[in-house]
């Protein structure tokens, strides 16, 4: 008895210690964190922006400008590179809302500062376009249309000049009509913005404006007028894939109308694929595909059921070298 030890217990093991961040370290990994809910990507001063333009990405994705109806066929051919000059043929038949057409047009670029459009159809509608860059921050325009029916020819002059954050307009159109518009860099990713019409002839008077706020993810949008009201907002969910949705109202005709309107575009390597939906039920899709470097082949359908009015479209372009 007096010689037996006492068991001692067995050494347990130390807990290992828990992992330290420095505090810098520590810093990247919560805004990483908080990265996925907010934009915390580096501030990159953005370029001034035409008035016009504030709304350009939503336009893209929600515009109507390639829809046609009906069968199109265009041929494009190069003829000279220095400086570029090509001509174009075009015929459009089967449509529901023109009659069949046929329209030849030529185009010169000349040094990157000059470009010149022609365009004469069956109807005998002539129009012409120039757009000269003067400077490196000034360019004019000029477009002019002649037309058989009486006291419908036009012609217009617009002015641009985009400062280091800053971007004025000023444009000028037959019957008297004066134009004048302005945006603003407010920070490097907010720009506002103003725009106002004057019709001489009319004494009426139009004044509207807009802002715009701009990320590498996403852009949102927002005009004001005397008439409507608009928001539209852009998501750039990959540099191909784009999602926009815009909501407009107007109080115009007295009472409130509105409607909102949602889509995407999808680009790939040889196609290229757009598609959005109206809260009136109408349903707009756009497809367009690169055959070989020749040929594209394009199909577009409108389908308004509220309306019942449904259009279709096929169209083929060629585009040839010189030799």
């Amino acid at each position: 008895m007096f010689g037996r030890k006492k068991e001692q217990p067995a050494p347990q093991p130390e807990p290992e210690p828990l992992p330290t961040l420095a505090p810098a370290e520590e810093i990247k990994e919560v805004r990483a964190d908080v990265s996925r809910v907010m934009d915390l990507s580096p501030i990159v001063q953005m370029e001034p922006i035409k008035f016009e333009d504030l709304t350009k990405e939503s336009k893209s994705v929600l515009g109507t400008m390639e829809l046609f109806d009906g069968f199109r066929f265009e041929f494009t051919k190069t003829l000279g590179e220095t400086p570029l000059f090509g001509v174009s043929h075009a015929i459009a038949m089967g449509s529901t809302m023109e009659p069949p057409s046929y329209n030849f047009s030529s185009n010169l670029m000349a040094f990157e500062t000059t470009m010149l459009i022609g365009r004469i159809d069956t109807d005998g509608h002539l129009m012409a376009r120039w757009h000269q860059q003067i400077t490196k921050n000034f360019q004019m325009k000029f477009i002019g249309q002649a037309v058989p029916e009486p006291h419908q020819s036009a012609a217009s002059i617009e002015a641009d000049y985009k400062g280091r954050d800053w971007f004025g307009t000023f444009k000028w159109a037959t019957q008297g009509i004066y134009g004048l518009s302005y945006s603003q860099l407010l920070t490097p990713r907010f720009s506002l913005g103003g725009e106002t019409f004057y019709h001489h002839k009319q004494g009426i008077s139009v004044f509207s404006l807009g802002g715009r706020y701009e990320t590498p993810h996403f852009i949102a949008t927002g005009m004001l007028s005397a008439a409507h009201v608009s928001a539209s907002y852009t998501h750039k969910v990959t540099p191909r894939i784009s999602l926009s949705t815009e909501i407009t109202a107007g109080w115009g005709s007295g009472q409130i109308d509105s409607v909102a309107i949602g889509g995407f575009e999808y680009s790939l390597r040889t196609s290229h694929l757009k598609c959005h939906m109206d809260s009136n039920g109408k349903v707009t899709a756009f497809i367009e595909e690169m055959m070989n470097q020749f040929t594209n082949i394009s199909l577009c359908a409108e389908l308004d059921h509220s309306k019942k009015q449904y259009h279709f479209g096929f169209g083929v372009t060629m585009n040839v070298a010189a030799a």
